[in-house]
């Protein structure tokens, strides 16, 4: 719909006949006639009766109830526009890991936060290409902010990230824990031990970004005595992943030291969580935020330095 026809119908109602409208729209009757019929052939309805005085018909009460509002809102919308036309559009792409809603939350808080101080800033969310990890994503520019994930003995490990600026998530870190079948022979056997797993097999998803963690997982099982066979499962949703039946399989977790995360409900649903006695441990796993380059504007910078704080406030509180 054409606003300003709206806008010239709102006046033709307000003046009661069309010579003063014109007038005041610096216009000529025939032409204001001309547009008020175009307006009623745009919204299929007859907005006057053919007499004089102007007499509304039921459908021109209807718009014009309701015409003030749309102006309104038109308006408002012009003058957001205005403003944000002064800022360059910023564009900040996060590599999304399919499970944000439930584990990030701080990257939430901040995102609101950010986008409520620079109205220009958007954020997306970026699945790294398959052939990619998070290292080769960030450099040849796919992402703006990745994720590494380490596995050491002491909690919340930075993992070595030369040449890009990082913190760890707190928020997203935890003690290393296996989620076996809930009617898994194993739980009878009391306490477990790596050992215990020794035959079986560890579900990974099939991702080129989580090669990392998988290489230092078989390490660690490694030191306890065992080369562990690790298996791959494509899927689309992490969340699906985690909280499949993994059948006689094991799938490595972060047990979060916070719990009683919408995470844990979805493992919980479908397995048992095991942290297994260990030679050389305890292990935990860590989750590094890494960023390409420095901050490069006032929102990206706010972003970074409030998530950052965020997390400092979390391991805090631990």
């Amino acid at each position: 719909m054409d606003i300003n026809l709206l806008r010239e119908f709102t006046l033709l109602v307000a003046s009661g006949n069309y010579t003063s409208a014109a007038k005041i729209l610096y216009m000529s009757q025939p032409s204001l006639s001309r547009h008020i019929s175009g307006l009623e052939k745009e919204l299929g309805v007859q907005l006057f009766f053919d007499d004089k005085p102007l007499t509304l018909t039921r459908a021109g009460e209807l718009v014009m109830r309701n015409a003030p509002d749309i102006l309104q809102a038109y308006d408002r919308m012009n003058q957001q526009l205005s403003e944000l036309s002064n800022d360059k559009p910023i564009l900040i792409r996060i590599q999304d890991l399919l499970h944000f809603e439930t584990m990030y939350t701080n990257i939430h808080t901040c995102i609101e936060e950010t986008t409520a101080r620079f109205p220009s800033v958007v954020f997306k969310f970026v699945k790294v290409k398959n052939h990619l990890d998070t290292r080769e994503a960030l450099s040849c520019g796919d992402i703006d902010i990745g994720f590494l994930f380490g596995l050491s003995n002491k909690p919340f490990h930075l993992s070595e990230t030369s040449g890009f600026l990082s913190f760890v998530m707190t928020s997203f870190s935890g003690e290393l824990a296996f989620g076996i079948k809930k009617d898994s022979p194993l739980k009878q056997r009391g306490t477990l031990a790596f050992s215990d797993f020794s035959d079986k097999s560890f579900l990974f998803e099939a991702k080129k970004e989580g090669s990392e963690f998988v290489q230092a997982f078989c390490d660690t099982c490694t030191l306890e005595g065992f080369y562990p066979k690790i298996e791959y499962v494509i899927t689309s949703n992490a969340l699906d992943f985690y909280s499949r039946d993994p059948k006689e399989a094991v799938i490595p977790i972060t047990r979060m030291q916070k719990g009683n995360t919408a995470f844990d409900r979805h493992v919980q649903q479908n397995m048992s969580v095991i942290v297994p006695r260990s030679n050389h441990g305890p292990y935990f796993v860590s989750s590094t935020l890494v960023v390409r380059d420095e901050p490069s504007n006032a929102a990206f910078d706010f972003f970074f330095t409030r998530l950052k704080e965020l997390e400092s406030q979390h391991l805090a509180n631990k």
